[in-house]
């Protein structure tokens, strides 16, 4: 019996079968990996999906016929004699044809051939009330348009406050965030570690711990019905903020400040000519990530706008949203189409600025 020798090189013999073996799990692996992912996906993307549909059907057509397909459609219909009909899918023995009803029986019905009106019209033995419209994919977008159109919803303000409001305190949070953090990683003082762990703690401390005494403190300086409460407490940074940007800005080199310093420069301008620009990634991430809270809070304004409509911000409106277009689902769906379109757009042209070409180290090279 001949029995199998390694190579002479002392590389270990694989025989083909096993590595055939490893490959297939190899792919097999990968492609569980590749459902499970997707499986995942997709139940995060099907609440956007189904509301994407609804936001561009048409309430009247899918009201007024219950077997109306669940994606955006409409019933096609034909002109006849200057007037318009419907279509029906007619089934015959050679099978299923589209079909105009151009006039209607109790057992035997006329149809026209829409594509061919000249044709004579065919005769159809049946009840034509069992028969199936025929539907075509068509995109509704007056429901943009009537939502912008309705008084009692007031949609073009209410967005005009949300920007403002969320404008004005991404600037001002981006400013403020960047002076504590830049004083946090380039300067000595007395008790700088407990105030880093201080400020670390107060990441943890739940908004509505505080909102008691923070609405009797405005409420007594008379801000209580104004954008004030909501615009102030920017200017004395965001914790988690000035954590993130104090580690991007520790991992920039001091000697540049150093070198900087020998050339003259001051604090303001390291901030200015060296920090800041080094650090864009990182702010961007800041304003979007502050941005998006204040385009979707609705605690606060709720608590400081409460009986205020001309100051509401877009999360008031949805809720007053649920009762007033209850009956009309494609109606609310727009609206929330609309009132995702300005985060998810920003968040797309950020998303570029903050996967450019930055090392970890903070420096472009």
């Amino acid at each position: 019996m001949s029995t199998l020798s390694p190579p002479s090189n002392g590389t270990p013999y694989t025989s083909p079968g096993s590595f055939l073996n490893k490959e297939i799990r190899n792919l097999t692996g990968r492609a569980t990996m590749f459902m499970v992912a997707c499986i995942v996906i997709s139940v995060f993307l099907l609440p956007m999906a189904y509301t994407v549909i609804v936001a561009f059907r048409s309430d009247a057509s899918f009201q007024a016929s219950p077997n109306a397909p669940w994606w955006p459609a409409r019933a096609s219909t034909a002109i006849y004699n200057g007037q318009e009909v419907p279509i029906y899918l007619v089934p015959f023995p050679t099978g299923i044809r589209n079909l105009a009803l151009i006039e209607r029986g109790r057992d035997d019905s006329l149809f026209l051939d829409p594509l061919d009106p000249t044709l004579t019209p065919i005769k159809w033995t049946g009840s034509w009330r069992v028969l199936d419209r025929d539907w075509q994919f068509a995109p509704y977008t007056g429901n943009f348009s009537e939502v912008f159109a309705r008084d009692d919803l007031n949609l073009q303000r209410v967005l005009s406050n949300s920007i403002i409001i969320a404008v004005v305190s991404v600037i001002l949070d981006v400013i403020s965030c960047t002076l504590v953090a830049y004083g946090y990683s380039r300067f000595r003082f007395p008790g700088k570690a407990f105030l880093s762990v201080f400020l670390i703690a107060t990441i943890m401390l739940p908004v509505q711990v505080t909102a008691i005494a923070r609405f009797w403190f405005f409420n007594r300086l008379g801000w209580f019905g104004t954008w004030i409460p909501l615009l102030v407490p920017s200017l004395f940074a965001n914790a988690f903020d000035v954590f993130l940007l104090r580690q991007f800005f520790l991992s920039i080199p001091k000697e540049l400040d150093e070198a900087a310093v020998i050339d003259g420069a001051g604090p303001a301008r390291i901030l200015w000519s060296i920090i800041i620009p080094n650090v864009w990634p990182v702010i961007t991430a800041v304003a979007i990530f502050h941005f998006l809270f204040k385009w979707n809070d609705f605690f606060e304004p709720l608590i400081y706008l409460f009986g205020n409509e001309k100051l509401q911000t877009l999360p008031l409106m949805m809720l007053k949203l649920q009762n007033t277009l209850a009956s009309s689902p494609s109606l609310l769906m727009a609206t929330i189409i609309i009132a995702v379109a300005l985060p998810v757009t920003i968040f797309l042209v950020g998303n570029r600025q903050f996967m450019r070409g930055v090392v970890t180290t903070g420096i472009e090279k």
